[in-house]
């Protein structure tokens, strides 16, 4: 279902929102999603959480979402649907009028989670369904760049003010995002920069970006990280025989965005994904491992600290900030 006035125009094609639909996404305004992810299920259904239970983060209570379905860049590893998948012209640099209000944003994430969990309250404990429908958690990272959307600190600020903690995942393209919430000291509870391969020729290979200077814009970004106080997370989502490749060249840029965390994570074969990439390209917790090891070498400030073999991801720390997050 969606919940769209028809009388405004949007950037978002009538093809992309019609697959959305019918994978599940539940799109409010002109461009807000919302999706119950599997955890959230699992959680319901089998008491399972996902690997952010080590961040402290409870499953069953934490909205997938994002403002903006727009997006520079075309990962071959990413499972969610891009223009191309159809056929269509890539759309991404718009104007803020294609935007919906950090306001519009809140009242569309309560509207599209609770449409995501109504359908278990006659198949779970009334305590659980009652701890679902007061969610504590944000995770902006369902599809799309979040920082495209221009209004990203006014978002987070209400976020904070509705009691809701949230981590951003971003693709590091837009620096100017990074530093505006250093200026405005305005910050998601936990921040994530992807690095996704490991020099400037594999990254145009892997992520298809529809801008000219993508890598030094990540660059950038993982410079600012390093000056950012908050908890800050260097993403590498694995996809083997794409960016699971040349570990040590990795390390400089982890060493240059000095992250609070480093997340090793292996790309899994669900959604769109599928039409660009095969199961061969799948890593296994083994090989996460292996990889992981490999920079681990060169990072003597970070350690172990989580591993989740069905997350298929390792979580290494320098120490900088706990691994659960306190007061959630």
């Amino acid at each position: 279902m969606s919940k769209t006035d028809k009388n405004v125009p949007s950037v978002i094609s009538p093809q992309i929102k019609e697959r959305l639909l019918k994978q599940g996404y539940q799109l409010y305004g002109k461009q807000i999603a919302v999706k119950k992810c599997l955890w959230t299920h699992n959680y319901l259904k089998e008491d399972r959480f996902c690997y952010k239970s080590a961040y402290g983060i409870q499953s069953h209570r934490c909205i997938q979402a994002t403002p903006t379905l727009l997006c520079n860049h075309q990962c071959l590893f990413c499972w969610r649907l891009q223009e191309k998948d159809l056929g269509l012209k890539p759309v991404w640099d718009v104007d803020e009028s294609e935007f919906d209000s950090p306001e519009e944003v809140y009242e569309g994430l309560k509207w599209g989670w609770k449409r995501c969990i109504s359908g278990y309250k006659p198949v779970v404990t009334k305590e659980k369904f009652e701890e679902a429908s007061n969610p504590k958690h944000v995770a902006l990272s369902l599809a799309g760049e979040p920082t495209l959307y221009p209004f990203l600190t006014d978002l987070l600020k209400l976020l904070e003010s509705k009691g809701l903690s949230t981590f951003l995942v971003s693709n590091g393209t837009n620096p100017e995002a990074f530093q505006k919430m250093i200026d405005t000291k305005t910050s998601p509870t936990q921040l994530y920069i992807t690095i996704p391969a490991p020099n400037k020729k594999e990254y145009y290979k892997t992520c298809k970006p529809l801008i000219s200077d993508g890598w030094e814009r990540i660059n950038r970004s993982l410079e600012i990280m390093s000056k950012m106080d908050g908890r800050t997370v260097a993403r590498l989502t694995m996809a083997k025989k794409i960016n699971m490749i040349y570990p040590k060249e990795y390390v400089p840029l982890i060493k240059k965005a000095n992250p609070s965390f480093v997340e090793v994570k292996g790309f899994v074969p669900v959604g769109f994904s599928q039409h660009r990439v095969t199961r061969a390209n799948m890593p296994y917790i083994e090989d996460i491992q292996t990889f992981t090891n490999q920079i681990i070498e060169e990072l003597p400030d970070y350690q172990q600290v989580f591993e989740m073999e069905e997350s298929k991801v390792v979580i290494l720390s320098n120490n900088k900030h706990p691994l659960k997050i306190p007061n959630l």
